[in-house]
C-alpha cells in the first residue's frame, strides 16, 4: 500500500503518495520533503513580516536584495512566464489585491500609479549578484498563481535526492506533479473534477496544475472577483472558466494555468506544454498540436481528483 503523508501550508493541505520502499524509509524521506514545503511557505508567504517577500516589499525602490538560490530560481521563472504570456502572468499583483478589497491588512495609498507599480520590468533580477530588485516604492510580490507548484518541485528534488522516486505530491488537490509511476502502471492518473465524465491527465515525470475562475469578496463594497486576475484590466477574469496545464515542473504548470485563465492565448505557452480550456461548465477544450497528455472519457480511477483551488 503507498504511504500518505500530508502537512498544511500556503493555505492548504499538501499530499505526498509515496511508494516502493518499505514504510519506515518512505516516512523518514517524506517528512523530509515536508519540511522543505514548510520552508517554502515561510520564505513566499506574503502575509508574514519575516518572509523574504515582505522584506522585499519593504525595500522597494532602494538597493537590490540578495536573495537564498530557491526564490532566485523563482522569480526567474516568474519573469520568463511574464514575458511570453504578455503580462497576464503577473508576481506584482499586490497592489491590485489591496486595491479591490482583497487583502486588507494595508490600504493602498490612492495616489499611487496602478500601472507602474505592476509593470514586471519593475522587477530587476542580477544573476551575478543572485538578487532582485523592486525599482518603485509601494510595488509588492504576490506569488499566489506560483509558489505552490515551486514548492512541490522542491519537495520532489527532496525524494529523489534521498533515493525515493515512486511518488505523487499535490498541493490544494489543484496542483499535482508525478515521478516515476506505481509498479506495473505507466503512469499515475490524475482526474481534473469530481464529474462522472471529467478530463483526466496521465502524468510520469510530469505536473499538471488547474486554475478556475472562482469567486471571492473583498472587504470593499465593489463585488466579487475571481481570484484570478487580469492585470489588463485591473480587475477578476472571466476570460476562461478554468484551464489546466501540463509541464515539465509544477512551477511552470501552476504559472500557465493561471495565465490562460486571466486572458492570455493558448499560443502563448511553449509548445511542448499540454493545454485543456473550459469555456462552460461542461465542455473542455484540447488545444491542437500540442502533446496528449489529456483523455477525455469516462473514469472510474481518480489518484486523487484536482479541482481549483487557489493559493
Amino acid at each position: 500500500m503507498p504511504l500518505r503523508l500530508a502537512c498544511q501550508a500556503m493555505g492548504t493541505r499538501f499530499e505526498l503518495v509515496l511508494a516502493g520502499q518499505r514504510e519506515d524509509q518512505l516516512r523518514a524521506v517524506g517528512e523530509l520533503a515536508l519540511e522543505e514545503i514548510q520552508i517554502a511557505h515561510g520564505r513566499w508567504n506574503a502575509f508574514a513580516n519575516d518572509s523574504v517577500l515582505s522584506h522585499l516589499a519593504r525595500c522597494a525602490g532602494g538597493p537590490p536584495v540578495t536573495l537564498d538560490p530557491e526564490t532566485f530560481d523563482l522569480l526567474q521563472t516568474c519573469v520568463r512566464v511574464a514575458k511570453q504570456s504578455r503580462g497576464f502572468f503577473n508576481p506584482l499583483l499586490g497592489p491590485l489585491l489591496h486595491k479591490l478589497g482583497l487583502r486588507d491588512e494595508t490600504k493602498l495609498d490612492p495616489a499611487e500609479d496602478l500601472g507602474t507599480l505592476l509593470d514586471v520590468k519593475g522587477l530587476v533580477l542580477d544573476p551575478k549578484g543572485h538578487s532582485a530588485q523592486l525599482t518603485r516604492p509601494g510595488m509588492q510580490l504576490d506569488l499566489g498563481a506560483i509558489a505552490k507548484g515551486a514548492a512541490l518541485d522542491l519537495a520532489a528534488r527532496v525524494l529523489v535526492e534521498e533515493g525515493v522516486t515512486c511518488a505523487l505530491l499535490h498541493g490544494g488537490t489543484s496542483t499535482a506533479l508525478a515521478l516515476d509511476p506505481p509498479p506495473g502502471k505507466d503512469a499515475w492518473q490524475v482526474v481534473i473534477g469530481p464529474e462522472k465524465h471529467a478530463p483526466r491527465a496521465h502524468l510520469a515525470h510530469s505536473a499538471l496544475s488547474v486554475s478556475a475562475a472562482n469567486s471571492r469578496r473583498g472587504s470593499l463594497p465593489r463585488g466579487d472577483h475571481s481570484h484570478i486576475l487580469d492585470p489588463h484590466r485591473s480587475r477578476g477574469t472571466r476570460h476562461l472558466k478554468a484551464a489546466a496545464v501540463v509541464a515539465p515542473n509544477a512551477a511552470t504548470a501552476d504559472a500557465w494555468s493561471t495565465a490562460l485563465v486571466a486572458g492570455c492565448l493558448p499560443s502563448d505557452p511553449p509548445q511542448g506544454l499540454g493545454l485543456l480550456t473550459q469555456t462552460t461548465s461542461d465542455s473542455w477544450l484540447l488545444a491542437p498540436g500540442r502533446p496528449s497528455c489529456f483523455h477525455i472519457e469516462p473514469c472510474t480511477t481518480t489518484t486523487p481528483p484536482l479541482t481549483a483551488a487557489p493559493f
